[in-house]
């Protein structure tokens, strides 16, 4: 029940009571990459995921 209560309100992933930093740091660079055809992406949402992650 309480993941189904968390995925009802993903649309609210930035309200930081909802998600930690490291669930919203995903999702940060989830949202411009479903619009590269559209513009670039911006490094910044990058920074935030590599900042949170370990990339090796």
């Amino acid at each position: 029940m309480a993941d189904e209560r968390r995925l009802a309100t993903l649309s609210a992933w930035r309200e930081p009571p909802r998600f930690s930093e490291r669930e919203r740091a995903p999702r940060e660079w989830i949202e411009p990459v479903t619009r590269v055809s559209q513009e670039q992406l911006p490094d910044s949402a990058w920074s935030s995921v590599c900042g949170r992650f370990s990339l090796e």
